[in-house]
Formats: C-alpha cells, structure tokens, sequence
C-alpha cells in the first residue's frame, strides 16, 4: 500500500479503533530507518521512500493531536510513538513540538515569557553579584548576547521595562551591582548595541542614571560613542525629550566626558545651520536639532568654554542667518528663539540679541528645556511603581482636594478683605458724570489734494491719521480723470511709514493703495511694477507692492480671492471656485421643490464687463521683464527667494483674475516658460507657489487653447509634475502636484484632439 492512503486513513481513526492505529504506525516505521539514516540522498530513495519523507511533518502533527485525544499505547506502543519523534528528522520534529506548546501552554505568550524571562535574569544577576562579593570570577558573556538577540527581535520594551527598575533599584545601593549592569549593557555584541541603548536612553527617568548603566565607555569604545554623539542626535529623531536630556545631560556631568559634550555641540550646530540640509530636512527633524541645542545650552552655564567661545560663536549666528532668511515662519522663529538664548549663555557681557516672533507651542516647549532637570525622584519609589502597577490612593487625593479648597478660602477671605478696606479708604462718595455720549469733533479732509498733503506733511499726527482713515472714500469719489494726483498719491502711500503708531495702518494703507489702482489702473499698475525691481526699496515695499497688484486685479475682475494684508501673516491665496452667495441657495433649493409646469420663455444669461481685461497685461508682462536681474540689494534668484515665491502667488492671481480674456492666451504661454525655468528651484516654498500658478494657468486659459498652443510645454510638464509626486520631500508639492495631473487628465478628456500621455 502507498504512503499516501495510510497517512489519511491514520487521521481518520477513531478512539475505538487504537488497533488499527498502531498497526499502521509499525507498518509505516520501518521507512524511519530508511529516510533518516545515513548519508543516502534523496533522490534514490525509491517511490515510496520520497512519499513518506514528503508526509513526514503531516504524520507528526496526527500523532499528536492524537496525544491530545487520549490515545492509550502500552509501553511497547509507546516506545513506537517516541522513535517517530527521536530517529526522524530532528529540526523538523523540535519545530512541531515547539509549535504545539507554545499553542497548548499560556506560559509562552509574550507578556508571560517577557515576564518570566526579566524574572530569571534579575536572579541571575543577584548571583553573580554575590559570587563578585565573594572574589569568585563571572562571566556576563551569555547573558549579553541574550539581551542583544532579544533587543534586536523586538522584544526590548517588553523586556527592559521590567529589567531596568530593578537594575536602577539595585545600583543605588551598591557599587558591584553598577559594574555588573553596565559590563551587561555595553557588552552586548556591535550589531545589538543601538538596539539595546535606543531603549534604555528612553526609559531612564534622569541623565544621572545614564553613568550607572554606561560608565565612561563612551570615551573608549568608538561605536558607543558614534551612537551617542551622530546616529541618535543627527540622523534620528524622537518625540521623547528624555532621550536627548539622557544624552547631553551624561556627555556635560564629569570634566572626563565634556570635551565630547563640546564637539558635539559643535556638530550640532553645524547641522542646524547647513542651508542646504535646511531646504530638505523636515521640519520635526529640524525642531528635534533645535530641541537638542537649547538642552545643551542648559548644561553650558557650568562648563568651561573658553577654547571653543569663537567657533561656537559664528557657528550660531551663521546659522541663525540661514534661519531668518527661511521662507517658512516656523523655521525663522526656531532661529530666532535659538539666536536669543545661546548668545545670552556663549557671550553674556557682549550685545543682546532681541527678536519680534509670534509666541508658539514650539517656542514655549524650547524655551522650558533651558532649565535643568534635578533629580528629585526617589528611585526605590519609582522602581515599585514601574514593576506592579499600583493606582493613586484614595485619601492622598482627598488630602489634596482639602488642601486646595483651604488655599482657595485664604485667598478669597483675603481678596475680599482688601476689597472691602478699599471701599472704606474710599472717600469719593459722588458720582461720577456721564460722559459716553459726548463726541469729540476732529476734523478731516474734505478733498483729495488735501489729503495728499496731509499725508505728505508729518507735523499733525492727528490730522495724518484723519488723512490716512479717509484716503480711501476720497479716492473712490474724487480721483475721476486725475492720473497725475494718483501717481502722486500712489508713491506717497508706498514710502508711508507708521511713525505715530496708527491703529490699523498697514490694512489703512494697503485698502488706499488698491483703491489708486482700481481707479487708474494701467498708469499706478506700470508705476508699481517698475518700481518693483527699482533700487532703494526694503523687502517688505516690494511684498506690499505684490500684495497691492494682487488685490487690485481681483477688484477689478471680481474673482473672490482670499489676500492677506497683514504686515505678519504670508501671502498663501487660495482661488474659491464656484461661489454660491446665500440669496442663490435658496432660490435653487425652492426651484428643486417646486413643480414647475412650464417655465415659459427662457431668459438668456447676462453678460458682465471684466473691467481687468483692458489692462491685465500692465499688472502681468512687467512683473516677468526683470526676474534674473541681480541687484546689489536685490537677487530673486538667490538669497531673495522667498520674495520670488510671493512674486510667483501674485502671477497666479493675476491670471486667474484674467480668465476668459483675450489677453489670457499669451498670459498663460509666458506664465508656463516661466514655470518651466524655475521647476527645479531648491526652496519647497518657491516649488508650492509654482505649483499654484500652474493650476492658476490650466484654469484660466480655455482647454483647447492651452493645448494647441503648449502640447510640448504641457508634456514636459506632465513629466516634471510626476517626477514631483514620487521623488519631491516636500508633503504639500507633492499634493499639489497630484492635483495638477488632475487637471490635466480633466482638460485632455475635454478636447477631441488627445495629447499622448508621457512615459517619465
């Protein structure tokens, strides 16, 4: 008879027939002798050898689950039952025993086997610390592999979480147990050592703790140094802040380790001040850098620095440069918190250096981290709470409730005392006269010209405040046919400084701007670009300069685009499409629940002048004459790149303001050059704000248009758009990237004529 027959009929016996059962199992164990012994290849075994060898794993599982059944064999039977086990294949026997106990017996689950595990190597270690006591050698060998092996399959949280408690425990006590526990740790092979240091760093409650477990290996041993020093501050990141505390807290605790404290710090702000790291790191990386940086600083107010003063000095204003003249605000304010907290710590007697940032979460936690962490934690306490998990006592928190309402009565009790003494002390029994409806008169311009001299003059800064408040009414109803008072009024709006103070000004000036423009758009619109790549204007002219000419174009097309006129927000415009006023949604949701017999006569659709039409190319074409042109105080191209990104947000606009105009075609075709001679531009903000006008000109400009007059742009674009989607490390390019070949996908379909797609 085959194998084959004999293995499925053995697995369907019955408790009633164990004598069939042993029958098969002698005829099939003559075949043991044959496949397990020798040397003899399996390829001349014979037909039912190879059958047998094949089935051998299955035969094994039947057996068993005949154990568990309660098959009786005699002592004869049973020797039978074991030779299966012991003179056959003996690694694949051990796995099918292995896998049967570790599914019939709870002992071997994760948390019990982690559990029982932690529990044997604690005793192991308590001998070998009594056999240190008492001159006897030990060895930690073995039991070093082991935590290294069991680190590296992932068992470390599990395992360390109970190990090190009591290692901590044991080592504030005694001396020996300090050296075991770190001859255990360090120990560990080279290819397990981050994978058992990562977790102990993060699991220490305080940098102190960190000598007990490391001692000064980090001087001798150079992968433990590389560890601490490059991998775990430079190349990884943690959302922990005990990491770093642990790390930079061991390095600056003894004279021996902190010449390695100081050329780390050197490290560190090398990286954090690269431009070219900068523009491609993210922003948690970058934040975790910062984090490790004022850490540092804490641990600088006690060390010696002399030597390395200088250095560190130019390393950081180099990179609190490279800082400010990020595009991203984040990044500025890191810079800027940095820059005002190391400098204070590196040269104290030297000039302050003091920046206006907007307070954030980021700021604040950076800021903490200047104090140093002390160690008030009572360790034996900590130990017990980390190994039994013990809920808060009931009476502790009463305590404290009763505590905190006996404050808050003192506080009241005395609040209300002062109150009262104050209204005794009080001797001004009259009330006083009502005075919320008097009104006082000022005055204010009547006429444009005055007001431009009002503006023009300093001398009142009442009545240069009443000019500035009514600028904008005086424009729209007095600036009829005047172009030579709007250029005038134009160029003293732009070089309008806020001396006194003005409540507003900025949103003042920028609405009196647009209103110049919107009543004489091509003479102020060709001013305000010439003067864009003029000499002698600050960054912050030219953005309002952008900002104006966005704000106009819009006014004048009535396309509903959110811009920001803030001096302190960025200029991030995002086109609503499809705007439906509440007057329309109500109207359409009465027509759709109203039944309608006939609708008569069908009205055609209005059309509507766009007033930007006639004078978009005035706003457009000069804002793209000049962008490579290097100035001394001005290089789009280079160090002025943010300001190329707010110059790329306002051509957007401005085509979007022009859709379905004539001039749209030539428009969207220079927008599309441009696009293509900055696609590789470093900065991630410049790559968002050309990712936005490329949308803003597949928008704008009609399909068929676009496609007839740009397939070979469009193609190339296609590529560059999908090289974008998979290699960008920016999140937000390539979102919108993927939105892009969207609209493509949309706007091919739409057209008869297909583009072929692109293979990149």
């Amino acid at each position: 008879m085959k194998i084959y027959p004999l293995i499925k009929k053995i697995s369907n016996l019955s408790l009633s027939e164990d004598h069939d059962f042993v029958t098969i199992l002698q005829e099939l164990h003559q075949y043991l002798s044959v496949c397990f012994v020798g040397d003899n290849a399996c390829e001349n075994y014979n037909e039912e050898t190879k059958e047998f060898f094949s089935c051998y794993k299955q035969l094994l599982d039947i057996l068993l689950d005949s154990v568990k059944a309660n098959y009786c064999f005699d002592k004869q039977n049973k020797i039978l039952f074991d030779d299966f086990f012991l003179k056959g294949n003996p690694h694949t026997s051990f796995l099918v025993l292995v896998k049967s106990l570790t599914e019939t017996s709870s002992v071997f689950t994760l948390e019990n086997y982690a559990h029982l595990l932690s529990e044997n190597m604690i005793r192991t270690l308590c001998k070998i610390c009594r056999n240190m006591q008492h001159n006897e050698d030990v060895n930690l060998e073995f039991l070093s592999r082991l935590l290294g092996r069991l680190c590296v399959a992932g068992y470390s949280d599990s395992i360390l979480g109970q190990i090190i408690p009591q290692m901590l425990k044991f080592s504030s006590q005694d001396f020996i147990w300090r050296r075991v526990c770190c001859r255990l740790v360090v120990g560990v092979p080279g290819q397990c050592l981050e994978a058992v240091v990562t977790p102990v760093l993060l699991q220490l409650p305080w940098y102190g703790y960190v000598e007990w477990l490391l001692g000064e290996n980090v001087i001798s041993n150079e992968k433990l140094k590389f560890l601490l020093t490059t991998k775990l501050l430079l190349i990884r990141q943690f959302q922990q802040d005990s990491i770093l505390n642990n790390i930079l807290g061991y390095l600056a605790q003894v004279p021996s380790r902190q010449m390695i404290f100081l050329q780390t710090l050197l490290k560190l702000l090398d990286a954090w001040g690269a431009g070219s790291a900068l523009r491609h790191r993210s922003y948690s990386q970058q934040f975790y850098l910062t984090r490790a940086l004022m850490i540092c600083t804490a641990h600088l107010g006690g060390l010696d620095f002399s030597l390395y003063k200088q250095e560190l000095l130019t390393k950081l204003l180099h990179g609190v440069e490279i800082h400010i003249g990020s595009p991203d605000n984040s990044v500025r304010t890191l810079g800027m918190v940095v820059g005002e907290n190391i400098s204070k710590v590196l040269d104290p007697e030297g000039p302050k250096l003091v920046f206006e940032y907007e307070v954030t979460n980021d700021s604040k936690h950076l800021k903490s981290l200047l104090k140093l962490e002390e160690n008030s934690l009572d360790i034996t306490s900590w130990c017990d709470q980390r190994n039994v998990c013990v809920t808060k006592n009931v009476s502790s928190i009463t305590r404290e409730l009763k505590s905190c309402e006996i404050t808050e009565e003192k506080v009241n009790s005395s609040d209300s005392q002062k109150d009262i003494s104050e209204v005794l002390d009080s001797d001004d029994d009259l009330e006083p006269y009502d005075m919320s409806h008097d009104v006082v008169s000022k005055k204010q311009p009547l006429y444009i010209r005055d007001c431009l001299q009002g503006l023009i003059n300093h001398d009142k800064p009442e009545w240069t405040e009443a000019c500035l408040r009514t600028a904008q009414a005086l424009i729209q109803t007095e600036l009829e046919g005047e172009s030579e008072v709007a250029l005038e009024l134009a160029k003293v709006l732009l070089h309008l400084e806020n001396s006194y103070t003005i409540d507003d000004f900025v949103i003042l000036r920028h609405q009196s701007l647009v209103a110049v423009l919107t009543k004489h758009p091509k003479e102020v619109a060709l001013y305000l670009t010439d003067q864009f790549y003029d000499r002698n204007y600050n960054i912050r002219q030219r953005l309002d300069i952008l900002e104006v000419l966005a704000s106009a174009s819009q006014e004048l097309s009535k396309v509903h685009v959110q811009v920001t006129a803030s001096d302190h927000q960025s200029f991030h415009s995002d086109v609503k499409h499809n705007t439906v006023w509440w007057k329309e949604l109500v109207e359409k949701r009465i027509e759709n629940k109203t039944r309608i017999i006939s609708k008569g006569k069908k009205v055609e659709p209005q059309g509507k002048e766009n007033k930007f039409a006639d004078v978009a190319g005035y706003f457009f074409f000069p804002l793209l004459h000049f962008y490579d042109r290097k100035e001394n105080t001005f290089d789009l191209l280079g160090e002025d790149c943010y300001v190329l990104g707010r110059l790329v947000y306002t051509l957007g606009v401005i085509m979007h303001s022009a859709s379905n105009t004539t001039v749209a075609k030539q428009m969207g075709s220079a927008l599309l050059e441009f696009i293509w001679v900055l696609r590789y531009h470093t900065e991630k903000f410049v790559r968002e704000a050309l990712l936005f006008a490329l949308c803003m000109a597949v928008i704008s400009v009609p399909s068929f248009i676009l496609l007839d007059n740009n397939r070979t742009e469009i193609m190339e674009l296609q590529c560059w758009l999908q090289d974008i989607v998979e290699q960008d490390p920016n999140l937000e390019c390539r979102r919108r990237a993927g939105h892009v070949l969207a609209l493509f996908a949309n706007m091919v379909k739409e057209v008869s004529k297909e583009i072929p797609v692109s293979t990149c």
